[in-house]
């Protein structure tokens, strides 16, 4: 996620501002507590970073179909993929918390059916875990928005994308989260003519000297008011000049329950935690997560 990010932390009551060497001074921001967000994943393939997800299940995660859709008729093999999960975890006591790092393999990927890598309409994926999460992983899974987020709204984006558009690493080592503002799709079509909004999709801008979204963080979510209002889906641009295309995945909500039940993961589109809800409202000043 570009690096240009200024969000302040009522937790601490206070703001920071962070400058890079060089001759352009930026505002950086915080990383986002992963304890608190550890619905955001890592989609890999091969070992190796690809795009962000977020788990609408403890066994499946909701990521950008262009991410792992094939790009040709013999499709992809599910055990090239696997889910790296940064999150909390219980001791057999359950009663202390350590951050923990694991990775999960795949068993199976379902890819909307009316996806069109052209146009990348319907730009959804599930990847469907071998297992489901153990309860001592600490994920509350993601609850999925019934409705858009309104034109001129702020959000909330969260992922593991690149921190600068020279980046040399792949991916952030942390999590990144900034606000962004809701435009219209016709807007959205006049900065971006060479490229398709159809009605399955809403665009976003960064606030002045903010964040915006970068390679990677494709397959991330866009939150508003605490749950999922989209997914990130055109990653490539890389600028603060530029709207970013994302899916309206209330559009979704019959399929995405279709798949978790289908996979039998035991879990509904709700599950946003209490706690994470009142953690988020507690450390955002302008960001309606």
């Amino acid at each position: 996620m570009g690096r240009y990010l200024a969000i302040f932390a009522l937790l601490c009551c206070a703001s920071r501002v962070l400058s890079q060497d060089g001759d352009t001074r930026i505002v950086g921001g915080i990383s986002a507590p992963i304890s608190r967000y550890s619905f955001v994943v890592q989609v890999l393939q091969s070992g190796q970073m690809l795009c962000s997800g977020v788990f609408v299940s403890r066994r499946c995660v909701l990521t950008s179909a262009n991410c792992i859709a094939p790009t040709n008729n013999t499709g992809q093999n599910p055990e090239n993929f696997s889910v790296r999960v940064r999150t909390e975890s219980l001791n057999e006591a359950g009663t202390e918390h350590a951050l923990l790092t694991t990775e999960h393999a795949v068993s199976a990927l379902e890819v909307h059916p009316n996806f069109n890598r052209t146009s990348l309409d319907s730009d959804l994926a599930i990847l469907v875990l071998t297992r489901n999460l153990t309860p001592s992983l600490l994920v509350s899974p993601v609850e999925v928005a019934l409705n858009d987020a309104p034109d001129n709204a702020s959000v909330a984006i969260l992922g593991w994308g690149r921190l600068h558009p020279n980046s040399p690493e792949a991916f952030s080592p942390t999590l990144q989260i900034a606000e962004v503002t809701t435009i219209s799709r016709e807007q959205c079509r006049t900065r971006l003519p060479q490229q398709p909004v159809t009605d399955n999709m809403f665009c976003t801008v960064p606030l002045i000297y903010q964040g915006y979204v970068c390679a990677g963080d494709k397959g991330g979510p866009v939150l508003h008011n605490g749950s999922l209002a989209g997914l990130v889906s055109v990653d490539e641009h890389c600028s603060p000049n530029l709207p970013s295309v994302n899916v309206r995945v209330s559009q979704f909500r019959t399929w995405i329950s279709d798949m978790v039940k289908k996979h039998n993961s035991g879990h509904t589109l709700g599950g946003l935690s209490a706690t994470l809800l009142i953690f988020t409202l507690l450390t955002s000043v302008k960001l309606n997560l």
